[in-house]
């Protein structure tokens, strides 16, 4: 029977040092600190999950070998670039009816039909998808989304002055968050961007109205904050409810530390569907440093988005409240600059404690290791 200090000595004597600082490591880097390594909005470019719609094409009439072949590399290629899955369902009838397609999404309880029209198969699948996945507005929000801060989507309405109004408190909330953008944790690129769909083109964007639950809606200004890999920054603001405060408490969300302790459902809202090509994860991971669809690191914002609530559920990231930021438009350049001399000296405060800890926990470690070491070369 070997004692537990000779079975210990063993491990660390037989181990390469590398394989004995690799848990030490690990475990130091798992221990606290003061705030998440991630902002929500970077949180936010990762998928973390199956696509949630479906597109079903239900069609009677058979296919030859080279034309199913084709529609499954279509549909191979739709799936690993956005966040649609589709999926071909033959049903032979007897009429041989025409097909049509049926998009689901699982927080929505209609479906979304598409119907041929008399169009054959191969030139009604390309339409569909051209549909759901890459309509005008779709393309601007794509072109934005990736460098700002977030896009607005303002869905005008019928009334003129109430939509009047609406654009005036997105003008000022805009305004109000200008001089915070580049305070907050990890700034992006570029500022939020506008974007607005008038009432006349309601009928071209009916697949992304669908998406947002706003298809249905009376024909009131709506107002979305996008962010992300094309995520709702919580809900959809609608008529007297888009005011400036509200639009400017969602856009601080987007901007906050992820806050491991905070609801999840803060972190991740649902996504519009939406092209997502290995050109755009590339611009990407550009804008932000790092791959959010990197195995290791989704694995880690897996952790991060999945870990339950603690004491402290439900409590939202704490950010600038309104009429701080309002004074704050009015400072000067000099007080901006020592307020972001202040955050980056926090940050400075946060990885030396980061590597205190390493250091704490692999040195001890390194001089247990050479002092084993040496004691079994030494003569008896």
């Amino acid at each position: 029977m070997h004692s537990m200090a000779a079975v210990v000595r063993r491990i660390f004597l037989q181990t390469p040092v590398p394989l004995v600082l690799i848990p030490l490591l690990v475990l130091a880097m798992a221990l606290p600190l003061s705030a998440c390594r991630y902002t929500i909005r970077e949180i936010g470019f990762s998928t973390l999950a199956s696509p949630a719609y479906r597109l079903t094409v239900h069609y009677s009439k058979a296919l030859t070998q080279q034309e199913a072949d084709r529609f499954a590399k279509l549909c191979e290629k739709i799936m690993a670039e956005s966040n649609l899955a589709v999926a071909l369902d033959q049903r032979p009838t007897p009429h041989q009816d025409e097909p049509i397609a049926v998009l689901t999404f699982d927080s929505l309880k209609t479906p979304f039909v598409f119907r041929s029209g008399g169009r054959t198969l191969s030139a009604f699948i390309p339409a569909v998808l051209q549909d759901v996945l890459s309509s005008s507005t779709q393309k601007q929000i794509l072109h934005h989304i990736v460098t700002a801060h977030a896009v607005l989507l303002f869905i005008a309405g019928t009334d003129p002055e109430q939509t009047q109004r609406s654009r005036l408190a997105i003008q000022r909330a805009l305004e109000q968050i200008d001089p915070i953008l580049s305070l907050m944790p990890k700034p992006s690129a570029g500022p939020p961007v506008l974007l607005e769909l008038p009432i006349s083109r309601r009928g071209q964007e009916r697949v992304l109205l669908w998406s947002l639950g706003a298809l249905e809606q009376e024909i009131e200004p709506t107002t979305v904050v996008l962010y992300g890999r094309g995520r709702q920054m919580g809900p959809a603001l609608q008529g007297n409810k888009i005011t400036a405060e509200a639009i400017y408490y969602l856009l601080s969300l987007v901007g906050a530390d992820c806050e491991c302790d905070l609801d999840h459902s803060w972190l991740l809202g649902s996504m519009i569907p939406l092209s997502w090509t290995t050109k755009t994860q590339a611009l990407v991971a550009q804008s932000l440093g790092f791959d959010p669809e990197n195995p290791l690191v989704k694995m880690e914002l897996h952790r991060i988005a999945r870990m339950r609530p603690r004491e402290s559920a439900g409590t939202q990231p704490s950010i600038l409240p309104w009429d701080q930021s309002a004074r704050m438009a009015q400072v000067g350049r000099t007080d901006i600059s020592a307020t972001k001399t202040t955050v980056r000296q926090r940050t400075a405060s946060q990885v030396l404690i980061c590597f205190l800890i390493l250091s704490a926990v692999s040195i001890p470690a390194g001089a247990l290791i050479f002092l084993l070491k040496k004691k079994r070369r030494s003569p008896p």
